[in-house]
């Protein structure tokens, strides 16, 4: 049977738009003499429309545009997601349309209803849709057509075909597929929950037993694949971070701003803003990038040539200045108000970070432009940013990303350039038992600054935690047992000197407290492009306020502060 694979580039809530892209896709599928077209989940409307599912015309309008597929199942069978609603309750589901008709499944309804939620859990379905029964399927040709709607790669052997048609995004974890055979049909584009912006990772195709035999061979793009059914081809299913974080870029600019505006960027010469800025030109090209580096007497001659030597290779415009005479002037009036007197350090700090977001917002209104925010999340995590300051921005790309995934991203950007563009002086140097920094990482607002991050240990730490609210509990037991040194973080324990019970315990209060008392920063944070399940802003409810301590967490941190 040959077979249409549509990879559809879904624009949420844009329901006219994406069905003309339907009804290309189909007159090219039938130009083609496909038999059967299948089109991913949702189709008509995108997942993430948020209050939109609450209102009556947007779900008829949805159900019109459903019947108009329908038509278009003229010398082509169309197997495609869109809602289903009945007795109050709206459901993701699957039609198959045939000689402008619906075929009816198995259970006598016109569609194949989602059976559970799905398993990625940044989209809160659950908010919206209602779940029907498993073990679905349409009579199709003769055979036992199962259909599911799920973002896993999943066979089901008591069928002749199982298709499954998806909303998956790309994630940074390793994607798991299960043998047997079946058809992967998933979207592209991005689904924006507001404060998380989620790439979808396409990769539709046939596989058998993990390995994908034909199918769209780009990933994050939309394309119409026509082969026979069993046919062996043997695509690459790879998908790499770069790619998926350009593309989260691209159709953010696209859909916020219709690819028309500057984007404005800080650069500092350190390793986020250099990242940041890598992306930025890979995604939209460097014409539309202007950099600045705003300088005090703290900036080293190191990360100001950083600065500008990656503006070189990039071929973006960076215009470089100095910020001391507003800091200055800042003071000046600060003693106007009566604050004269020497304050901390980080008054200081803080006023200079919040020039630097002034000053960029005005940079971006003579450009016509937008900010994109730097923070990764480690410093997300731990409220490592000035509010109003450098954690300003219209998107965060890198914050669901670790400062220990950003060398591996770094090394990818280089690699995919040709050349040294992320400079090699801010990456580190490990060794089995160390670890060496050309250009530590360092915010410069003071002298001799450092960043007061444990990196590889923090990193860790602070991602499983938000990956699984239990963690603290877990490592304080394997800390305890002393099984924490056959762990990947046990190195680091040493490397910190945290094998002293006190220091251990003292770091471990200072993220809970960081991560709790800067909830108030997060809430106001730019929307970040998610790679996992669990990035701040998509499933991470976080209330402020003071969380008292579990009991076992209490006695466990008594037993430690007893070890010797």
């Amino acid at each position: 049977m040959k077979t249409a694979i549509a990879q559809l580039n879904i624009k949420n809530g844009q329901l006219s738009l994406n069905f003309q892209k339907i009804r290309l896709l189909v007159d090219e599928a039938k130009k083609q003499q496909a038999e059967l077209i299948v089109f991913p989940a949702l189709s008509i409307s995108g997942l993430c429309v948020g209050d939109r599912w609450l209102e009556e015309d947007f779900n008829s309008s949805i159900e019109h545009y459903n019947e108009e597929l329908v038509k278009l199942a003229d010398g082509i069978d169309i197997l495609f997601g869109s809602i289903h609603r009945q007795h109050g309750m709206r459901f993701s589901a699957a039609y198959l349309a045939s000689n402008q008709q619906l075929v009816k499944a198995n259970t006598g309804l016109d569609a194949v209803l989602k059976d559970e939620p799905s398993h990625f859990r940044g989209f809160n379905e659950e908010k919206w849709f209602s779940y029907g029964g498993g073990n679905q399927y349409f009579d199709y040709k003769g055979i036992k057509m199962g259909v599911t709607l799920s973002d896993e790669f999943t066979a089901n052997d008591k069928v002749d075909l199982q298709v499954i048609i998806a909303d998956r995004p790309y994630t940074i974890a390793p994607i798991k597929k299960s043998k047997g055979k079946y058809l992967f049909v998933n979207s592209v584009g991005s689904q924006n929950t507001g404060h998380s912006v989620f790439v979808m990772s396409g990769n539709s195709g046939y596989y058998e037993d993990g390995k994908k035999l034909w199918g769209c061979d780009v990933s994050f793009e939309q394309q119409l694949v026509v082969r026979d059914l069993y046919c062996k081809e043997e695509v690459s299913s790879e998908q790499s971070l770069l790619d998926a974080l350009c593309s989260g870029i691209r159709e953010f600019d696209q859909e916020q701003f219709s690819a028309s505006m500057k984007w404005v960027i800080g650069l500092s010469g350190g390793l986020d803003s250099s990242v940041s800025a890598a992306l930025l030109v890979r995604a939209l090209g460097a014409d539309r990038v202007v950099g600045y580096n705003m300088a005090t007497h703290y900036n080293s001659i190191q990360t100001k040539d950083n600065a500008r030597n990656l503006a070189n290779r990039l071929g973006i415009k960076i215009r470089e200045g100095s910020i001391e005479p507003i800091v200055n002037a800042t003071l000046k009036v600060l003693a106007e108000y009566g604050y004269d007197e020497e304050y901390p350090s980080l008054i200081y700090e803080n006023i200079q970070a919040r020039i630097r977001g002034h000053m960029l917002s005005s940079f971006a209104s003579v450009e016509n432009g937008v900010i994109i925010n730097n923070g990764n999340k480690v410093e997300t995590a731990l409220g490592y940013c000035t509010l109003y300051g450098d954690s300003i921005g219209a998107l965060s790309p890198l914050a669901d990303l670790t400062k220990v995934q950003m060398f591996d991203l770094s090394r990818e950007i280089n690699a995919a350039y040709g050349r040294e563009v992320i400079p090699h002086n801010l990456l580190p140097e490990v060794s089995e038992n160390d670890m060496k920094w050309e250009t530590p990482p360092s915010a410069e607002l003071r002298d001799n600054q450092r960043d007061p991050m444990k990196w590889f240990y923090h990193d860790y730490v602070i991602d499983h935690i938000m990956a699984d609210p239990d963690y603290l509990v877990k490592l304080m037991k394997q800390y305890l047992s002393r099984s924490i040194y056959k762990t990947e973080i046990g190195r680091w324990i040493r490397y910190y000197g945290l094998e002293d019970p006190n220091a251990f315990i003292e770091d471990i209060e200072w993220i809970r407290k960081n991560m709790q008392r800067n909830i108030f920063k997060r809430v106001q944070a730019p929307p970040v492009i998610a790679v996992t399940d669990y990035a701040f802003g998509s499933t991470r409810y976080e209330t402020q306020g003071r969380i008292d301590n579990g009991v076992q967490y209490e006695e466990l941190k008594k037993e430690i502060l007893k070890m010797k």
